[in-house]
């Protein structure tokens, strides 16, 4: 830890002493008589090559010794201008305005072609400016800055958005199944059951180039979304040659370099792709593949090389330090003409080993406890992505792009409690539980975008995602002991619930093919002339086929003579391997089952055809812009499955929703003035129900905690949403923004607890629900406070918002609160980062501090009239620096601190009064995830 604080403070005392060097020479180049910016002037040094081109806006900045010169600006279709006596002073900015006048003499009409650097903050303020709905874009130069590691981290950063569980988004007070993620713009399948939209840590910085958030609809896009479109777009081409790799590590302070629990299958899949967990031939395809329930009381004889060879028991290893490494290469090369072919390639893989440790609590009903236990955790985690763009340029109008995205996540996880659960009383429980779990996605996509005239533009494109989401040999084993005895001597084997002692395996494939087609057809095109205001059609058609697959298998260790227990008193849970062996298996002291409900085997289809068109126009010419719209969805979503009670697996149940839904749009841009514009926008949505909610597979995240089951009886949501935003853009590039939004639910679906023998989480329909908020942005350089704070920018933001959802009184539900706010949905969300940015010859060097906290959430569901259950706010604090060395910045040096508060992540529940007051709050889940320190180096072998 010493070591890596001391990397961060050379990092900075390095940085410093390089800036006293040369002088900055800088400014913009525009023209005389329009006062638009012009890109590609070059400005140089008189009789020197020292100097620059200005970038998209114009501007341009060099580094150049002290002394007194002339500086030459000169642009094809433009009189050169030389400024004379322009003073460079060490260590100090000098700054030039520039206007050119056109050259009549010259080229009749000059043609200037650029690929605007989309990951770049300034060109997504521009793309937010010049959108027609209501969108946030966060680019990879802002990603790097924040010391973000993936998408999820950096979607933190967006107004109105927090993230749940490191990997799954909330927008304006909306979980997960009010949002939708796309990859390049399509839709894609999600590696994870637990959510329809795709986990964004599964998504390395090295592959974005920019993430865009957008809150309102429009009709080119799917309808099922109410909080926001969330859109990765990968890395393309770059304009000059880059090969680069990159190496990091880091230390946590709860972790690294301490005592760590492994499954002991790690060594051999340290990767993290599994090699050893698979089910053996020997149990069969069980009841899916029509062979039968499994069982081992048979004659055969069970060895390592035809059973299960997989361990209960851990290996106990020092925590090695987070590792990651990286390399890409990109070009541009000429195919003569205007024939290009861009390409770039990516691969990453990185490590991390967590620990965390706790209490883990659930209340059976008011006044008691239905477990309470101290937990330990410890996850090794693994990231693994590639990724393969091909961009061939027909000409400056037409293009067809190739990506292909790979990527692969691994979670081995050892989890052990120990403590009170009911259904064991007077005794407590020691369980360990060993996970492991598999996520890939490969999503292969190909688009084309053609300038067919002018006034005639196509794109088109499709896509094909896979993926996969498999939890292989899972085990758990529990044990029971003396309360306020822990200890070795008073471990028992417990035999009260056989399916507390079991081997688990699902799978899950889900496919998502979509394509689309679509144009702009622009009628009029003058927008300044009020006789003949733009006018322009968006139509098209996207289609979407997605498929699900799933089924799990568990088979349970059953003791099968009393004797078996009597012989082993004092069972070693340090040694379970000890009792639960082959030997004893097959001297017939305990038999393994295979215990497959009906329900644990569903599969799924959803399919949607959508045409869509768009009006725009130019209500008030260069002043009012409308854009009216219609999409229409004939969908049908197919669920087939079986309940629990059901007597086999064939024929099963199925749902079916069918629908054909027409979602209009409407969007208002006014521009007060060229930098002052208010939106606004109101549109119908829907919200479907997902495969798992409807499928009555039962499933519990860990021993003791609530199970979760679908409901076959949800029907489609619909909801109507409201936007008003007003957006201020500054001199220096920066964005001032405040938006009122407002969410009508009709139908809305929602987490409820069923009564019944034990509580069973699941989703209803509501009656209604709402959602009403203020965002507020800021997003500027300091500058303006003076010389001295001209290198610093703080980006901030914060979110109000009220939700509120009703539940129909009655029937079997148990939940405590029939009215209350959304899951996840905080009262207030705070984001901000304050960044130090400076330029030299040689050296460039970011240093930023980054904050991000959450009002009080609910988080669960009280029952049997205890109080609902909520997630308190959490406080994080993050640091990162950058430093880019070398004439051509060709070596990247860069140094975290994250999660400095490390604070305590509370999940408590209120107790309330008869009159519903609340009397008393328990704190039932606190953990710390520990400060992380990483540093990393890059090098670039093709910089120049």
């Amino acid at each position: 830890m010493r070591k890596l604080l001391s990397v961060l403070l050379l990092f900075v005392l390095a940085s410093a002493s390089a800036f006293a060097q040369k002088g900055i020479v800088s400014g913009t180049v525009k023209d005389a008589a329009t006062g638009e910016e012009i890109i590609g002037a070059n400005v140089v040094i008189r009789g020197t090559t020292t100097g620059a081109a200005t970038d998209p806006f114009g501007e341009f900045k060099f580094f150049a010794n002290p002394g007194v010169y002339d500086v030459e600006v000169r642009f094809i279709g433009y009189k050169t201008q030389i400024l004379k006596d322009v003073t460079v002073k060490e260590d100090a900015a000098t700054v030039l305005e520039v206007k050119l006048e056109e050259d009549v003499e010259a080229l009749d009409e000059v043609v200037v072609v650029a690929k605007a650097d989309r990951g770049s903050e300034r060109i997504l303020i521009l793309d937010r400016k010049a959108s027609d709905i209501v969108l946030e874009k966060i680019g990879v130069q802002e990603l790097s800055k924040v010391g973000a590691g993936d998408a999820a981290q950096g979607l933190k950063k967006v107004v109105g958005l927090s993230v749940q569980g490191s990997r799954f988004v909330v927008v304006r007070g909306l979980g997960d199944r009010y949002n939708v993620g796309q990859l390049n713009g399509f839709p894609v399948a999600s590696p994870n059951p637990d959510n329809r939209v795709l986990p964004f840590d599964i998504f390395p910085t090295d592959v974005i180039k920019n993430l865009s958030v957008a809150k309102s609809f429009s009709p080119d896009q799917y309808a099922d979304f109410t909080g926001a479109s969330i859109n990765l777009a990968t890395k393309d081409y770059p304009d000059d040659p880059v090969l680069s790799i990159n190496f990091g590590m880091g230390f946590n302070t709860q972790s690294t370099g301490d005592a760590f629990l492994f499954d002991s299958q790690q060594s051999e899949d340290f990767l993290g792709f599994n090699s050893t967990r698979e089910t053996p031939a020997i149990v069969g395809g069980g009841p899916a593949a029509g062979e039968g329930f499994f069982t081992s009381s048979n004659a055969e004889t069970y060895t390592e090389d035809n059973f299960f060879n997989t361990s209960f028991d851990p290996v106990v290893e020092d925590a090695p330090v987070n590792s990651s490494m990286g390399i890409s290469y990109g070009n541009l090369f000429e195919l003569g003409g205007e024939r290009k072919l861009g390409v770039f390639l990516s691969a990453n893989h990185s490590r991390d080993f967590v620990y965390s440790f706790g209490r883990l609590a659930q209340l059976r009903a008011v006044g008691g406890y239905r477990n309470n236990f101290n937990f330990d955790r410890y996850a090794y985690n693994t990231a693994t992505s590639g990724l393969a763009n091909v961009t061939y340029i027909i000409n400056e109008r037409n293009s067809v792009t190739l990506n292909t995205l790979y990527t692969h996540l691994s979670s081995n996880d050892v989890l052990q409690t120990n403590g009170f659960y009911f259904d064991r009383d007077p005794l407590d429980v020691w369980t360990r539980r060993i996970t492991y779990k598999d996520y890939g996605l490969l999503a292969t996509q190909i688009s084309g975008n053609h300038e067919l005239s002018p006034k005639i533009k196509l794109e088109w494109g499709f896509s094909r995602s896979a993926a996969t989401a498999n939890e292989p040999d899972r085990r758990q084993l529990t044990f029971t002991y003396n309360r306020g005895e822990l200890d070795l001597e008073q471990y028992r084997f417990n035999n009260i619930d056989r399916a507390d002692n079991h081997r688990f395996f699902s799978e899950l494939d889900d496919t998502d093919n979509a394509g689309r087609i679509g144009a702009t057809f622009i009628t009029r095109e003058n927008e300044d002339d009020p006789d003949n205001p733009f006018t322009a059609i968006k139509a098209g058609v996207q289609v979407r086929d997605k498929t699900r697959e799933f089924f799990i298998r568990r088979f349970l260790y059953v003791p099968t003579t009393p004797q078996f227990f009597d012989q082993f008193p004092t069972i070693d849970p340090s040694n379970i391997d000890g009792v639960v062996n082959l030997q004893n298996l097959n001297n017939g002291n305990y038999s393994v089952v295979e215990s497959t409900n009906p329900s644990d085997d569903y599969d799924a289809s959803l399919f949607i055809l959508a045409p869509y068109a768009e009006y725009q126009k130019q209500l008030v010419p260069n002043k009012l812009k409308m854009n009216l719209g219609l999409r229409v969805e004939v969908s049908e979503q197919v669920t087939n499955f079986n309940l629990q009670t059901d007597s086999d697996l064939l024929p099963r149940r199925d749902q079916t929703l069918s629908s054909t839904d027409f979602f209009p749009s409407l969007s208002l841009r006014y521009n007060v003035t060229d930098n002052n514009i208010l939106r606004f926008s109101a549109s119908r949505t829907i919200s479907r129900p997902d495969f798992k909610e409807v499928a009555n597979f039962q499933y519990q995240p860990f021993f003791g905690s609530i199970t979760v089951v679908g409901n076959e009886a949800l029907e489609n949501g619909y909801n109507y949403n409201f936007d008003l935003r007003y957006e201020k853009y500054t001199e220096d590039g920066g964005l001032l923004a405040a938006t009122l939004f407002s969410k009508v639910l009709n139908n809305p679906l929602t987490t409820v607890i069923q009564a019944g023998a034990v509580f069973l989480q699941s989703w209803q329909n509501a009656d209604n629900g709402s959602v009403q908020g203020i965002e507020l942005e800021s997003r500027r350089s300091l500058g303006f406070l003076g010389p001295r704070f001209e290198d610093f920018s703080l980006n901030a933001n914060v979110s109000f918002l009220l939700s509120n959802i009703d539940i129909a009184e009655g029937g079997s539900l148990s939940n405590t609160s029939n009215s209350r706010g959304l899951v996840g949905a905080s009262p207030y969300l705070i984001n901000a980062d304050l960044s130090y940015n400076k330029e030299k010859e040689s050296l460039g060097y970011n240093f930023t501090l980054a904050f991000n906290t959450f009002g009080r959430r609910l988080f669960g569901l009280g029952v049997q009239g205890a109080g609902d259950i909520f997630e308190r706010p959490v406080n994080t604090l993050n640091l990162s620096t950058r430093l880019d060395l070398g004439e051509a910045r060709q070596w990247s040096l860069k140094a975290s601190a994250n999660n400095l508060l490390n604070p305590n992540i509370v999940i408590e529940q209120e107790l309330l009064n008869a009159d519903g007051s609340v009397d008393e709050v328990l704190e039932l889940n606190a953990f710390q995830q520990g400060v992380t320190f990483s540093i990393g180096v890059g090098y670039n072998f093709l910089a120049r």
